[in-house]
C-alpha cells in the first residue's frame, strides 16, 4: 500500500477500534524508550496491530504508519480538547457560546484509558493554585471555620468591624453564647490578603532563588576567569621558555657558522701562498 497517498478521515467507529487495540499495546507503544530494541518492539506493534485493525468490519484498509499518524492526530485532538475545557473554565462571560459537552466526548474517553496524556502540575502559586485556594477558603467560611482574625496582620491593618449582634439587655442574663456572623467584606478582605500574602511569598522565594543563582553564576564566572589566567600565565612562560632556548640554539649555530668560515677563509689563504711560493720556484729555474 502506497504510505503516500492520502487517507481518509477515520470514521467514529473506526476511532473506537484504535481506541481499544492501542488500549491493548498500549505498554509497548507509548514506550518512552527510544532505542534499538525499543523502536523494533513499537514497529512490529504497529504492524500486528494494523492487521487486527484491518481484520475488524467496517474498517477502511489503511498501513501501520497512516495508523500511527492518525493516532499522534487523536492524542493532539485530546490535548487540544483538554486545553479548551480549562480555558471554558475561567472564561467570565461574553464571546462566542462555548462548545457543546458532547464535542469532547471522545477525549474524556481517552483521558479515562490513557491518564499520562493530560499530565497536570498542581502548582498553588498559579491561576488555577489561586481559584482552588479561594474557592477552599470560601467553603472554610462558610462553614465557619475561618479564622478571621489571623487574617489581619500588623503591617496591613483592617478596621474592626463586629462579629457579634447586639444582644439585648434583658436578655443577657440568658443568652451565654453571641452569635457570630460572616460579614461579606470580612470575606473579601480575607481572600484578598490570603492573595497578597502568597503573592508575597512567592515574590521573595523568586528573589532568594535570583540572589542564589546570581551569586552562583558570579562564583562560577570568577573561577572560570582565574582558570584563564592560570593558563595564559603557564602558556605566557613556556613560550617565553621556548624563545630562549631557540635564541641559544641560534647563537649556537652563528657561533659554529663564524668559526667554519674563518677556517675556510685560512686555508684558502695558505693555499694562496703556497701558489705564490710555488710561481716564484719556477721564476728562478727559468732564470
Amino acid at each position: 500500500m502506497d504510505d503516500k497517498k492520502k487517507m481518509s478521515p477515520l470514521t467514529a467507529y473506526e476511532k473506537e477500534v484504535l481506541l481499544e487495540l492501542t488500549q491493548q499495546y498500549k505498554n509497548v507503544i507509548e514506550n518512552k524508550k527510544t532505542d534499538a530494541v525499543g523502536i523494533k518492539e513499537k514497529n512490529k506493534a504497529w504492524e500486528e496491530l494494523c492487521q487486527k485493525f484491518c481484520a475488524a468490519g467496517k474498517t477502511t484498509k489503511r498501513s501501520a504508519s497512516q495508523l500511527k499518524k492518525s493516532w499522534e492526530n487523536l492524542k493532539y485532538k485530546a490535548r487540544k480538547d483538554n486545553c479548551e475545557i480549562v480555558k471554558q473554565r475561567l472564561l467570565t462571560g461574553g464571546g462566542p457560546p462555548p462548545k457543546e459537552k458532547d464535542e469532547f466526548e471522545f477525549s474524556a474517553k481517552m483521558d479515562s484509558m490513557f491518564p499520562h496524556l493530560n499530565l497536570r502540575i498542581e502548582s498553588p502559586f498559579d491561576s488555577d493554585g489561586f481559584q482552588q485556594t479561594a474557592a477552599a477558603s470560601a467553603e472554610e467560611e462558610e462553614a465557619g471555620e475561618c479564622p478571621y482574625l489571623d487574617c489581619v496582620s500588623e503591617e496591613d491593618p483592617v478596621e474592626s468591624i463586629p462579629l457579634t449582634k447586639p444582644v439585648p439587655s434583658s436578655s443577657q442574663e440568658d443568652c451565654s453564647v453571641a452569635i457570630v456572623e460572616t460579614p461579606p467584606s470580612r470575606k473579601r478582605e480575607c481572600a484578598k490578603y490570603n492573595s497578597v500574602t502568597k503573592k508575597r511569598a512567592l515574590r521573595t522565594v523568586t528573589t532568594e532563588y535570583m540572589d542564589q543563582r546570581n551569586a552562583l553564576e558570579l562564583h562560577q564566572m570568577k573561577e572560570l576567569h582565574n582558570e584563564k589566567m592560570t593558563f595564559c600565565r603557564q602558556l605566557m612562560a613556556n613560550e617565553a621558555e621556548l624563545h630562549a632556548q631557540r635564541m641559544k640554539q641560534e647563537a649556537e649555530l652563528h657561533a659554529q657558522r663564524v668559526k667554519q668560515e674563518a677556517e675556510v677563509h685560512a686555508a684558502k689563504f695558505k693555499v694562496e701562498q703556497l701558489k705564490a711560493l710555488e710561481m716564484e720556484l719556477r721564476i728562478k729555474k727559468a732564470l
